[in-house]
């Protein structure tokens, strides 16, 4: 079975190895990726994990309890990439 995850991992590992067939290529294959982490593995843009660590009040810090498990995934994910 393939995931997401794995989909968009492959197309990354191209993308870092600039093994893409041409700029219009990768600039869709970075929009593919960036909307399939998003919507479907539910990943957050990076200003909205800032939100989450810079709290400003009660209601705030409930927040990242809500996130913390599909922020887990997501540190994961991006960590086992980097090191590929």
């Amino acid at each position: 079975m393939i995931y997401w995850r794995d989909v968009t991992a492959a197309i990354r590992s191209l993308l870092r190895r600039n093994a893409v067939v041409d700029d219009h290529w990768a600039a869709n294959a970075y929009l593919f990726c960036a909307v399939a982490e998003q919507q479907i593995m539910e990943f957050r843009p990076q200003p909205v994990i800032e939100r989450m660590v810079a709290l400003a009040n009660v209601v705030d810090s409930l927040r990242p309890i809500q996130f913390a498990e599909i922020l887990e995934k997501q540190l994961t994910y991006l960590r086992e990439r980097v090191v590929q």
